[in-house]
């Protein structure tokens, strides 16, 4: 069984009062038909859609938390609001912006994004964040530059997560064909903006198909979901 690779590298710029932070680091993105990971130097996120499990791995720490994509939330208004506050962070709406630009040597279009959609149209007075899956959501808004013979890799690979996008619907922010999908390829460049916060990222090497079977990082073989 093949998977598919790519790096990236990706800047993140945090602002604090008067204080900036910039981390820099590299992402390296794997899929195969029924699994993902996103490695980077401090974390590793694996999702397992044959058994509809995600772990996550600090890798300072060598401990693997493991959360199931299938469980159903107690009723109650409360789980009821935030069940649907979910659903709208995970919502993404690309659109064409016209504009075209030579990045790299690589002729791109460009696409606009909304991450969490329906929020930003909300227009609230503070920013929603949303904490699920071991990972911490806001809305954004993001501009992406795409080369036109990327854009049919992986419409198998997409259409096999497509119930588990529609039941989790913040997979698509974490997985990487959730973003890949409805832009049409994987991005050459590009840029997402939240508040306080504005993440770079470039295309470093990749996407290559590699005869090789996608597998859990073994800190998580053992974990018992739950723990």
């Amino acid at each position: 069984m093949a998977k598919d690779s790519w790096t990236v590298s990706q800047t993140t710029q945090i602002l604090s009062g008067a204080e900036k932070e910039v981390q820099t680091e590299l992402v390296v993105y794997e899929v195969s038909d029924s699994a993902s990971s996103i490695v980077t130097d401090n974390e590793a996120v694996f999702i397992d859609y044959d058994t509809m499990r995600l772990y996550r791995l600090d890798k300072k720490s060598s401990t693997c938390i493991v959360f199931s994509l299938t469980d159903h939330e107690p009723a109650g208004n409360d789980m009821i609001v935030a069940a649907n506050v979910r659903q709208m962070m995970g919502e993404i709406v690309v659109k064409e912006n016209g504009k075209k630009q030579r990045v790299n040597g690589v002729d791109c279009s460009g696409k606009d994004v909304l991450f969490g959609a329906s929020l930003l149209r909300m227009k609230t007075m503070a920013a929603i964040k949303v904490k699920h899956m071991g990972q911490s959501f806001v809305e954004a808004t993001g501009k992406y530059w795409l080369s036109l013979s990327l854009n049919e890799l992986f419409e198998k690979k997409i259409n096999h997560r497509q119930t588990a996008f529609t039941t989790n619907p913040l997979l698509k922010r974490i997985d990487p064909l959730g973003l890949i999908g409805p832009l049409g390829g994987i991005p050459i460049q590009g840029e997402e903006r939240s508040k306080g916060r504005l993440r770079k990222s470039v295309l470093v090497s990749g996407p290559v198909s590699i005869p090789s079977t996608l597998t859990i990082p073994k800190e998580c073989r053992s974990v018992v979901l739950g723990d």
